[in-house]
């Protein structure tokens, strides 16, 4: 995502803009996602009710990816013009005709809804697959290879992967592209061949449109205590974390920019100095391999310093608990909120490359948090709640004998509805950060990522009030 941005800006399309197309993503996570949860908690394949879902996911992301790739090229050969890659995403002056810029557009609106699927049922089968005393740790493990990922890609991009190895394409968009195809084809392809996946057992799920609906709507109105606290904090956190995962590489660019007294007017004509724009871009590229390291080097000692206990409900029974130095998940994930606000406000004195990358950097060890404790918290609870259904002969909620709503059978579902959390207010926050941008460009500014920030700060704050009640 922080590749897409400088990458679509480098073709000539406005922020404002920028920030539509992405709104493909949350709004695709709000709709589709749980379209494809409810069909796979009833799906009877003889895969699974989680492979088919996810094999299909990773093809058409493979296609999206490479189609967002190869969008220039498709262009210039549809014009019968010579494409020209020059700078570092492909950029330069903006000469890009307008049916490569529709043509990205496309691509990534396709990228967005292929991956829901995909992200779905991986995150299903993963609570599927484990104990409940095993969740938290299924969850870290999640994370790291998030990370892990994240590393490698930042990592290609900073090194440029296109001068080591051209076979991957010319321009470090384009490789960067193909490079997460092959990882995406290396992971998937052993957890379709060697994970367990059983079929649903749900005899009468129906698949009409609005018979998925209504099944998710039960879902919703009949959510743990802990999954629907998760859920409402999710809503003001992710109208903060938009800004950061879509815009943490530009505003560092931005702010060299600022530092270095770089005219971008010129730039539009092309005598603006392109060492600069590329010093620029390989700042932000430096400041996104920082976050990703941070991430990852986090997600590997916190789940390690972490401890499993098991705690008595009022109910009499006995559930799974994190500690992290002696302090609940649930807390952690709560002072996590107010470290990303602290970050974000710092951001006031902030005026040259290097302050902007510690600070985007240190934000990693917040996301690392954010990426972890949620999916924790929910998985050990689902999980947990499928231990006490089979212990016991009763339901454990009246309103969910149904086999299609318990939990047997909503795993997906119950995901769904955290996503959908988690993408709605994306679409408030992208929608905010269009009009955000407007204001800024209109104002003759060219930092208007660091406005976002300080509004993402502020959401974080009432992330924490909203969490502070969680254990």
């Amino acid at each position: 995502m922080s590749y897409g941005t400088p990458y679509m800006t480098g073709l000539g399309i406005p922020n404002s803009i920028t920030t539509l197309v992405w709104l493909s993503g949350p709004l695709s996570g709000a709709v589709i996602q749980p379209l494809f949860a409810a069909l796979s908690d009833g799906t009877r394949h003889p895969w699974g009710k989680r492979k088919p879902y996810i094999a299909g996911g990773a093809s058409f992301v493979s296609l999206s990816l490479l189609g967002l790739a190869c969008a220039e090229d498709v262009s210039h050969w549809l014009t019968n013009t010579s494409a020209s890659h020059k700078h570092i995403y492909a950029t330069g002056p903006p000469k890009a005709s307008a049916l490569t810029k529709l043509l990205v557009a496309f691509w990534v609106c396709a990228l967005n809804i292929a991956i829901q699927p995909l992200q779905s049922g991986v995150r299903a089968l993963v609570i599927d697959s484990c104990p409940a005393r095993q969740q938290s740790i299924a969850a870290a493990w999640s994370g790291r290879f998030n990370g892990l990922g994240a590393v490698a890609i930042s990592a290609s991009a900073f090194a440029d992967v296109e001068s080591w190895a051209p076979v991957l394409g010319e321009t470090k968009f384009k490789a960067l592209c193909v490079l997460a195809v092959l990882a995406l084809g290396a992971a998937i392809a052993p957890v379709c061949a060697l994970v367990p996946d059983e079929p649903s057992r749900a005899v009468n799920a129906r698949h009409g449109a609005v018979s998925l609906f209504a099944r998710l709507w039960r879902t919703a109105g009949n959510l743990p205590p802990v999954t629907r606290q998760v859920c409402k904090v999710q809503l003001c956190a992710f109208t903060a974390w938009f800004s950061v995962l879509y815009y943490s590489t530009t505003y560092v660019y931005q702010i060299f920019v600022i530092d270095q007294h770089v005219h971008l007017d010129p730039e539009i004509f092309g005598s603006a100095d392109p060492r600069l724009i590329d010093m620029g871009k390989h700042a932000g590229t430096r400041a996104s391999l920082v976050f990703a390291c941070v991430t990852f080097a986090s997600s590997l000692i916190l789940p390690l310093i972490a401890r499993q206990s098991v705690v008595q409900q009022d109910s009499g029974h006995h559930v799974p608990a994190v500690t992290v130095c002696t302090l609940p998940l649930g807390r952690v994930w709560y002072l996590a909120h107010y470290l990303f606000a602290a970050l974000m406000f710092l951001t006031c004195f902030v005026h040259t490359a290097a302050a902007a990358t510690v600070i985007v950097g240190a934000l990693g060890i917040a996301w690392s948090i954010a990426s972890w404790a949620p999916y924790a918290l929910i998985s050990t609870e689902i999980a947990s709640l499928k231990a006490q259904r089979e212990e016991s002969d009763e339901p454990v909620k009246k309103e969910m004998r149904d086999t299609n709503i318990w939990a047997d059978e909503t795993t997906a579902g119950i995901m769904a509805i955290h996503n959908m959390a988690i993408s709605l207010p994306q679409i408030v926050a992208a929608l905010g950060c269009t009009v955000l941008f407007k204001l800024v460009e209109i104002s003759k500014r060219d930092d208007p990522a660091a406005f976002a920030f300080k509004f993402a700060g502020l959401m974080a704050v009432v992330a924490a009030y909203v969490g502070r009640s969680l254990r």
